[in-house]
């Protein structure tokens, strides 16, 4: 069990917290799978629609990933597992990622706060633009 140091920003000491390389590399390689899903969704909508829609989908399923990436940099992980807030919703301690880089996780002490934001930030985006009952996209 090897533990990796840490330069923390606020001085030039290193803290050594236990992290886990395993358990890293899973989760990033748990996180590419998820990001793979986002353009599979966006063909098994295509595949439910005209095939004149099924690029305009794609893109629409690829699309919201992005805009919904943007938000969970800026407010979203934050909002969801800050350490501050009440039992419903967290604070904005985290906003824009602010003491994420250098604290370990709050899912887990063997994996940096970074890691997990990245790998909640996957399944924070949409998969996709929702089918209505009748098979007909939106």
């Amino acid at each position: 069990m090897s533990s990796v140091p840490i330069l923390t920003p606020n001085d030039n000491s290193t803290v050594n917290f236990s992290y886990q390389p395993g358990d890293i590399s899973w989760i990033m390689t748990s996180s590419a799978l998820v990001w793979l899903m986002s353009p599979g969704v966006g063909l098994f909508y295509s595949g439910l629609t005209k095939s004149k829609n099924a690029l305009s989908l794609i893109m629409l399923s690829l699309a919201a990933s992005a805009v919904v990436s943007i938000q969970w940099l800026l407010l979203g992980y934050s909002l969801t597992f800050s350490s501050n807030g009440n039992f419903f919703i967290g604070s904005l301690d985290k906003a824009l990622f602010f003491h994420v880089w250098d604290e370990p996780s709050v899912g887990s002490k063997k994996i940096p706060d970074l890691v997990y934001s990245i790998y909640q930030g996957m399944f924070a985006m949409p998969i996709g633009p929702g089918i209505h009952l009748d098979g007909q996209a939106p």
